[in-house]
């Protein structure tokens, strides 16, 4: 099957970090901390807009409910930046050859975004409530707050590969595996013939595992960042 060199790349590079994260989990783990305070209203944001439903500053042994888990994919579904995203994101595959099929000009621009939206809800229906729930996995971001950078940015990054489950322990995350795997298959439904297939599918898989990645990384040093620069001021 000759796939595009983008669907090489994002396939390539989300497995390789994939492997290399797994082979690395024999070793301890870092675990979260109490925070050394309490957190305010506006943790609920990073970046002022991004919304941070999912994240809890402090590892807790109360697991969440199936109507919790619900709740934070219904309340991030609803929150205004849930239009914003998609219309990177369709940006973005445009850009890499993988909307071509949606054709060009304004037309083309809202069936992306379109597109885009439907892949976001599945993508955050299966992630954070149907999987989690069925598998009973926490859907939260566990916060570490504290110690070396170095030792936060890895436990961020590896945090997409290891998730909690309601009984408090650690194992492979399934959720984000299936979810993304059950969301980009979802999306051959609505896509053009000539964006749909396996390659489509892994693609859409590999740029999930990047972005919550990315996404993690903000959810752990936005609330340092943000706490100097009011220092400053």
């Amino acid at each position: 099957m000759n796939w595009p060199w983008s669907t090489r790349w994002a396939a390539l590079g989300s497995f390789s970090l994939a492997f290399s994260m797994l082979a690395a989990q024999g070793s301890p783990s870092p675990t979260p901390t109490h925070p050394p305070q309490a957190t305010s209203p506006s943790s609920n944001r990073v970046v002022g807009v991004v919304p941070a439903f999912n994240v809890a500053s402090y590892d807790t042994s109360t697991p969440l409910t199936s109507r919790q888990k619900f709740h934070i994919f219904w309340r991030s579904s609803l929150d205004p930046f849930s239009l914003i995203a998609p219309a990177v994101k369709s940006v973005v595959y445009n850009a890499a050859g993988l909307n071509s099929g949606f054709g060009s000009g304004a037309s083309g621009f809202f069936q992306r975004y379109g597109a885009s939206i439907a892949d976001s809800t599945t993508g955050r229906f299966f992630r954070t409530y149907f999987y989690p729930t069925l598998l009973h996995e926490d859907p939260r971001y566990f916060r570490m707050a504290t110690g070396p950078k170095k030792t936060r940015t890895w436990y961020s990054l590896n945090r997409i590969f290891v998730t909690r489950t309601d009984a408090g322990n650690t194992r492979f995350n399934w959720s984000k595996l299936l979810g993304g795997l059950s969301s980009s298959s979802l999306s051959n439904v609505y896509y053009p013939a000539q964006n749909r297939g396996v390659g489509f599918t892994f693609t859409g898989v590999g740029f999930g595992y990047l972005g919550e990645a990315g996404m993690n990384l903000v959810k752990e040093f936005w609330p340092d960042i943000s706490a100097r620069r009011k220092a400053r001021h």
